[in-house]
């Protein structure tokens, strides 16, 4: 009958195969095209009416998260990493070692590392501590007996007699003592010289 449904060719890659006046006539190929400019796309027969789609990367380019990249495109989120097909064709790669970037803190000087990183070094006289950049002897915003004293740790704070009202031997003396800031500490008092 017109319209039954039948197996005109063995080809699971056909779909709608239906009898036609006394004749099982094979129907339309099926469509495996996934809508991205970086893959072949082919079906393959499982079974004489079951099929798979198989998706390959087009050489000389990357898919990387559901997204086409050309060979040398940079990671719209890492400008450390590239598409480099040679590599890896579904994971970004490292761009190189000393290329610039930006970690988002001014008191570093970065450069991308081998691994694909943007890598910050903090600069002389200054602190980076708990994501927030200090100058050297800038005073804790939460605590003012602490300070950033890089020659103690750029990354975390120093406890400062200073910044309570006492100097400290070594440190310059500051904020409402007898000096300003060039002014030396001699037994927790501030001399001027």
């Amino acid at each position: 009958q017109n319209g039954t449904s039948c197996d005109a060719d063995g080809n699971g890659c056909t779909e709608d195969d239906a009898c036609m006046n006394g004749a099982c006539m094979a129907g339309s190929p099926v469509t495996c095209d996934d809508n991205l400019a970086c893959t072949t796309d082919k079906c393959s027969p499982i079974s004489s009416n079951s099929y798979q789609c198989d998706h390959k990367t087009v050489s000389g380019t990357c898919f990387i998260d559901g997204q086409c990249y050309t060979s040398g495109k940079s990671n719209p989120n890492n400008p450390c990493q590239v598409c480099a097909p040679d590599k890896s064709m579904t994971d970004w790669s490292s761009a190189g070692a000393g290329l610039p970037c930006d970690d988002g803190y001014e008191c570093t000087t970065d450069a991308c590392n081998e691994s694909g990183d943007c890598a910050g070094t903090i600069n002389a006289n200054h602190c980076l501590i708990q994501g927030t950049c200090y100058t050297k002897f800038e005073t804790n915003p939460l605590n003012e007996c602490t300070m950033c004293n890089p020659s103690f740790s750029q990354t975390q704070w120093f406890e400062s007699l200073a910044a309570c009202g006492v100097c400290q031997q070594g440190i310059p003396c500051s904020g409402g003592l007898d000096c300003g800031p060039d002014g030396d500490c001699f037994q927790g008092q501030c001399f001027c010289f």
